[in-house]
This record gives C-alpha cells, structure tokens and sequence, in this order.
C-alpha cells in the first residue's frame, strides 16, 4: 500500500464480530467512516457500488473507505464469521492505478498477529476502563501501521 495514505489520529467507532446467519438482508449501505473487515472463516462476497463483485475467503481483509456503497454476502454452505471495525479519521490509498475506494488483502501467512491484534481490540474496546480506551488505540494504530507498510 502507498506510504500516502491520510491518516489523522484514527478513532475505533466500533467492533464487532458476526457469523452470518440466514436472515441476514445483503443491502447496499455506506457508512461515514472506513471500514475494516477480516475474514475469520467461511466464505462469500462484497458487492460494491459499481457492481464490482469481489469474492473472500479466511484471512481476506477488505478496506471500504468513508460513504463507499457496499454489502457483503455469505457463502449458505460455508458461512461467514468475519470481525468488522469502524474507523473515523483514516482512508487507505492503495498503489492502485483505478483506485475504487476498495481493496482486498490477504493475510493467511500473518493470520495469528492479525487475529491477535483484532481479538484484543474486540476485547478491549468493550471495557469501560478509560486506561483500556488509550490501550485500544494503540492497538489500532500498530494494526494500522502494519497492514498500511504490509509487515504482519
């Protein structure tokens, strides 16, 4: 990823972890703030504005920047469970000649430090310890920093 990416002190909105279940509506949304989602298991699809359709597996990160309109669609046979993040002040810009506000990794290699990282944000962040607060951001900013330099 280019070293250009804007960042201002990012702030983690929120995080959550789902398994897709088939009552799960698949609408195009977009949303104020980036979003971050990694693939714990399963498989399925995006769907994005311009109906470019990507399709994910485990240990697939998507990037959707701020007011991308997007949806995610699982696999019936091999659902997926996939932690999401909402991050205000960051946007990722890829080395990417036809840049869509998109953008796909994949971090099987690195999937441990990866699952570490978003597993104690998703524990962190919910504590109501504001000492855990500054911990959560720290996480987040070593998470950003080595997907943005690709070193996890």
């Amino acid at each position: 990823m280019n070293k250009k990416n804007q960042t201002v002190k990012p702030k983690l909105l929120s995080i959550e972890q789902y398994a897709y279940e088939k009552n799960w509506h698949s609408i195009l949304h977009s949303h104020s703030f980036t979003e971050l989602f990694y693939v714990v298991s399963g498989k399925g699809k995006f769907l994005f504005f311009d109906g470019y359709t990507v399709n994910v597996q485990s240990d697939d990160l998507i990037i959707i920047d701020s007011n991308i309109m997007h949806t995610e669609m699982s696999s019936n046979e091999d659902p997926l469970v996939y932690i999401v993040l909402g991050i205000q002040g960051m946007t990722f810009i890829p080395n990417e000649d036809e840049y869509r506000g998109y953008s796909m990794h994949n971090y099987q290699e690195y999937k441990h430090e990866v699952l570490f990282y978003l597993r104690s944000l998703l524990q962190e962040f919910k504590s109501p310890d504001a000492f855990l607060e500054s911990v959560s951001d720290h996480l987040l900013n070593v998470l950003i920093i080595n997907i943005r330099d690709e070193r996890i």
